[in-house]
């Protein structure tokens, strides 16, 4: 009766490939000789209720969440006199981001030059999003190379697709404050020094 059935359904459909075969007791859709109970040649969708497991537990969806989607590193080696602005732009670059809704966390360690002292903090922003103020920092008067670290979490931010990653410093007091004179400073500012560089890594989890 089952073989009845089977080949009533595959002339039903008038292919020249069986639509359904069997072998022993396996079943196939589009696989001539299925080896498994059930085998498909393509895509097995649920519209409702999701799979159930020998376990007895149902899964109903494959996404992840908290999982790391993509990991952007900025490694910036380029010197740069800073002015002595209100805000100055560190670096930007280029973050292409995998999912909506997904949350940005940023590291960095920021190589600078110069005997300035002063209070300043960090903002981050990608695109067009809020910026995201990281920790504020008190830097003393140091003639020589210097390193400063920084942090973010930006989430929120619905975009996907390349977008331009900006990190800047700017005065808490709006005053001329600056965190260095130099950003990657190199033998040019201190004979001790090569050429110093900034990291940054940027991880995007998913929401």
């Amino acid at each position: 009766m089952w073989n009845d059935l089977v080949t009533h359904v595959n002339q039903s459909v008038k292919q020249t490939t069986e639509v359904i075969t069997v072998n022993g007791t396996n079943v196939g859709l589009g696989v001539p000789s299925p080896a498994q109970k059930h085998s498909v040649a393509g895509t097995v969708e649920s519209t409702s209720g999701g799979f159930k497991f020998p376990d007895g537990t149902t899964q109903t969806s494959a996404a992840v969440s908290g999982k790391i989607v993509n990991v952007t590193m900025k490694n910036d080696c380029t010197r740069v006199v800073l002015s002595a602005a209100q805000s100055v732009t560190m670096t930007t670059f280029t973050v292409d981001k995998k999912q909506a809704n997904s949350t940005l966390l940023i590291q960095g360690s920021i190589s600078g030059h110069g005997n300035y002292s002063g209070e300043m903090t960090q903002g981050w922003k990608i695109g067009t999003s809020t910026e995201a103020v990281a920790q504020g920092i008190m830097y003393d008067e140091n003639p020589y190379g210097k390193t400063q670290p920084t942090s973010a979490v930006i989430s929120g931010y619905a975009t996907t697709g390349p977008q331009t990653m900006t990190f800047r410093y700017y005065s808490i007091a709006a005053s001329a404050d600056r965190p260095f004179v130099v950003y990657n400073p190199n033998a040019s500012d201190d004979t001790r020094l090569a050429q110093t560089c900034s990291t940054y890594t940027v991880w995007e989890i998913a929401p």
